[in-house]
């Protein structure tokens, strides 16, 4: 990933993520695309950032860069690569302790639902955020894994199920 990423071109783009950054109390993000991602992540431990792919700003509406960049810049705002990092660290020295499988996993799940709640900086966020999560699952999963993401009884049954009948 190191080697194909470079900034991020689009200058649109670019101050998307300043402007939500700065909503977000962060004064500077760096912002880099690269052809092997199909989504975008948070990553950086000491010098976080965002990455996306390189067609995001054709592929994406206005609406949907928006709310995807608002969830990630939360995830650099809360320190989230750092902290997987050190939950990732502490399982595999750790890995014969359900304890910490368990944090880890809570961990992950508290994080996911403080970036979800970004997308209130955004009209109408929780749904285009929702619509995105549907389209990246689509994109993912192999059809029969899909199965498992439908309303059954009680509601969703997965763990993104859930998190788009939050939004």
């Amino acid at each position: 990933f190191r080697l194909g990423r470079r900034p991020a071109a689009n200058r649109e783009v670019q101050d998307r993520a300043s402007r939500l950054a700065c909503r977000l109390g962060l004064r500077r993000v760096r912002v880099f695309e690269s052809r092997s991602l199909t989504g975008p992540i948070a990553f950086g431990l000491i010098r976080p950032a965002v990455g996306l792919p390189t067609d995001f700003a054709g592929r994406f509406s206005p609406a949907q860069q928006d709310v995807m960049l608002a969830h990630e810049l939360a995830h650099v705002a809360g320190r989230d690569p750092a902290w997987n990092g050190l939950a990732d660290l502490l399982t595999t020295i750790l890995w014969w302790n359900p304890v910490v499988w368990w944090a880890r996993r809570r961990l992950r799940t508290a994080a996911e639902t403080a970036a979800d709640e970004a997308s209130l900086l955004v009209a109408d966020g929780p749904g285009v955020l929702a619509e995105c999560l549907l389209e990246f699952a689509g994109r993912v999963m192999p059809p029969e894994a899909r199965v498992g993401m439908g309303v059954a009884g009680r509601g969703f049954r997965s763990y993104l199920g859930r998190r788009i009948e939050r939004l």
